[in-house]
C-alpha cells in the first residue's frame, strides 16, 4: 500500500515536472523551430500535382486546336504543321508520364505507414547521384526521361526558329536567325542531357546554362513578334476582322509571359520539375497563336501591297518629273530654233544689202543669249542633284560612318525582305488554291472566317503583282519609243530638209537615212 501511494506520487511529480518542462519551452522557443527546414511550398506535393494537371490542360487543349485546324494548317504551312505536332506530341507524352509518376507514388505512400501523403513533391528527374543510389530511379530510366526532355525542348525552339523564318523570308534574314538561335537551342539540349551524368556544383552549372539560353531565345522571340507586329507589317497585323488582332495580342501575351517565365528562372536555386514543362506549353501556345496572327495578317501580303503601293507612288512621280524635264527640253529647243531662224534671217538680209560690215558687229538679242547656258546649267543641276540623291559624299566622322553603314547595312536587308517576300507570294498561290479552292463561300466568308484572315487577299495580290510587271513593262516599251525619238531630235540636222513640215515628217518616218 505504502509502495503504491509511492508510485502515484512520484508520477504526480513527473507530470508536473513536463508540465514545468513545456512551459519553459514555450517560453524558449515562440515558434516551432523544425518549420526552418521545411521545404518551400512551390516543392510541395499539392502543387506539383496542380502545375502539372494545368500543363496537361493546356497541351490537350492545344491538341484539339490543332486537330480542327490541320486542313488549313497542313496545306498552309507543312513544315510548320509537321513541327509542332511533333513537338505537342513529345511534351504531352512527357507531362502524361510526369502525372503517371506523381499518382504511382502517392498510391505507394498511402499504403505505408502513416498511410498518409507526404508534403514533400515526388522525386522526378533530374536527379542527383545520391538520389539515384536509393534506388527509386535507375540509371536507364532517367536517361530516356532526360533524352525526352532534351527532344521536346529542341522541337519547340525549332518550332519557333521555323516560323520566324516565315515572318522573315528572306536568305539574308534566314541566316541570321539560323546563326543566332540554331546554337542556343543545341547548348539548351546538351545541357539538358549532361545532367545525367553530372552532380555538384557542374550540375548546377549545367542548368544556369540551359536556363540562360531559354531566356535568351525567348527574349529574341519576343522582339521578332514585336518588330515584326509594330514595324514590318503594322497595317495589316492590327486588324480587327477575323480575330487577326486577338491573335497578335495574345502571341505577344504568351510572348511576354515565357520570357518572365525563363528569366526568373535563371537566378532560382531550386530547380522545380514542373516550370519547364509549364515554359514549353506555353511557348507552344504562343508559336500557334503567333502562326495564326501571321496567317490573319495575310501571310505577307500587306508587306508586299504596301510595297507595291509605294512603288507606284514613287513611279507616278518619276513620270511627272519627266514630263515635266521633257516639257522644259521641249520649250527650250522651240526658244533655241526660233532665235536660230531669226537670227539666220536678219544674216540673209544684212548680206543681201551688201552690209558685211554690220554682220560682224551685230550681236545676238539678249534675251536669247542666257538660253543655252540655262539649259545646260538645268541638266547639270538635275544631273548632279540626282546624282548626289544616289551618291552622296562619304562620311567623315565615326558617327556619320556608323550611321551610312547601318542604313546601307537596313536598306539591303529590307530589299532582301520584300524580294523574297513577292517570291513566296507568287509560289504559294497553288496552295491557297488547294487550301480554300474547293471550299463554296458562305456570306462571302471560307471555313470559320479564314476568308478574313488576308487569304483571299493574297490571291488578288497575285493578280496585282502580275498586273504590275504588265504596266512596267508596258512604261519601259513607252519609254524606249520616247528615247529614240528624243536620239533622232538630236541628231537632227540643220538643212533645207529638216525645215518645217518636213521636220515632223522625218521625226515621225521610220526610214533609216
Amino acid at each position: 500500500m505504502i509502495m503504491v501511494r509511492g508510485l502515484q506520487a512520484f508520477a504526480l511529480a513527473s507530470v508536473v515536472l513536463a508540465q514545468s518542462n513545456d512551459t519553459d519551452d514555450e517560453n524558449a522557443y515562440p515558434s516551432n523551430p523544425y518549420l526552418r527546414y521545411r521545404p518551400d511550398f512551390s516543392r510541395s506535393l499539392p502543387t506539383q500535382i496542380l502545375v502539372t494537371t494545368v500543363t496537361l490542360t493546356l497541351l490537350g487543349v492545344l491538341a484539339v486546336q490543332l486537330a480542327f485546324t490541320a486542313q488549313y494548317h497542313w496545306k498552309l504551312a507543312r513544315t510548320n504543321f509537321v513541327l509542332q505536332a511533333a513537338a505537342l506530341v513529345a511534351l504531352l507524352a512527357g507531362s502524361i508520364a510526369s502525372l503517371m509518376t506523381i499518382v504511382e507514388a502517392c498510391i505507394a505512400q498511402s499504403k505505408e505507414w502513416p498511410y498518409m501523403l507526404n508534403y514533400i513533391a515526388v522525386d522526378l528527374p533530374p536527379l542527383t547521384l545520391q538520389t539515384l543510389k536509393n534506388g527509386t530511379w535507375s540509371q536507364s530510366s532517367v536517361t530516356g526521361w532526360q533524352l525526352v526532355s532534351a527532344l521536346w525542348g529542341v522541337l519547340i525552339q525549332m518550332t519557333h526558329i521555323q516560323f520566324l523564318t516565315l515572318m522573315y523570308p528572306s536568305r539574308l534574314e534566314a541566316s541570321l536567325i539560323f546563326v543566332l538561335l540554331g546554337p542556343l537551342s543545341l547548348v539548351a539540349a546538351v545541357m539538358q542531357i549532361a545532367t545525367i551524368k553530372l552532380d555538384g556544383s557542374a550540375e548546377r552549372f549545367a542548368e544556369a546554362v540551359r536556363n540562360v539560353c531559354n531566356a535568351s531565345l525567348s527574349l529574341i522571340f519576343l522582339l521578332a513578334l514585336v518588330l515584326w507586329g509594330f514595324f514590318v507589317n503594322r497595317k495589316q497585323a492590327w486588324r480587327t476582322d477575323g480575330g487577326t488582332a486577338a491573335f497578335g495580342g495574345g502571341a505577344l501575351f504568351l510572348a511576354l509571359a515565357s520570357c518572365a517565365l525563363t528569366f526568373v528562372y535563371i537566378p532560382s536555386a531550386e530547380q522545380y520539375d514542373w516550370m519547364p514543362p509549364l515554359t514549353g506549353a506555353v511557348m507552344l501556345w504562343q508559336s500557334f497563336l503567333g502562326w495564326w496572327w501571321w496567317v490573319g495578317a495575310g501571310m505577307g501580303v500587306g508587306e508586299v501591297e504596301d510595297f507595291l503601293r509605294r512603288e507606284e507612288k514613287r513611279r507616278r512621280r518619276r513620270q511627272q518629273r519627266d514630263e515635266k524635264r521633257r516639257e522644259q527640253k521641249e520649250k527650250a529647243r522651240e526658244l533655241w530654233s526660233n532665235a536660230t531662224s531669226r537670227l539666220s534671217a536678219r544674216r540673209r538680209r544684212r548680206a543681201s544689202s551688201g552690209t558685211s560690215e554690220e554682220i560682224e558687229d551685230d550681236s545676238l538679242p539678249p534675251s536669247v543669249i542666257p538660253v543655252v547656258p540655262t539649259l545646260s546649267s538645268s541638266s547639270n543641276a538635275s544631273s548632279t542633284g540626282s546624282t548626289s540623291s544616289t551618291q552622296q559624299s562619304p562620311p567623315t566622322t565615326l558617327t556619320g560612318r556608323v550611321l551610312a553603314m547601318f542604313r546601307s547595312s537596313f536598306a539591303y536587308i529590307r530589299h532582301s525582305h520584300m524580294t523574297a517576300a513577292q517570291a513566296r507570294v507568287r509560289e504559294q498561290a497553288g496552295r491557297l488554291a488547294d487550301a480554300y479552292g474547293s471550299e463554296e463561300p458562305q456570306n462571302g466568308v471560307h471555313g470559320w472566317g479564314l476568308g478574313h484572315y488576308g487569304v483571299r487577299e493574297r490571291v488578288r495580290l497575285g493578280r496585282d503583282v502580275r498586273n504590275a510587271r504588265e504596266r512596267r513593262d508596258a512604261e519601259e516599251d513607252v519609254e524606249d519609243e520616247r528615247e529614240e525619238k528624243e536620239r533622232a531630235r538630236r541628231g537632227a540636222g540643220s538643212g533645207m530638209w529638216w525645215w518645217e513640215p518636213l521636220r515632223r515628217w522625218r521625226l515621225q518616218d521610220s526610214t533609216t537615212y
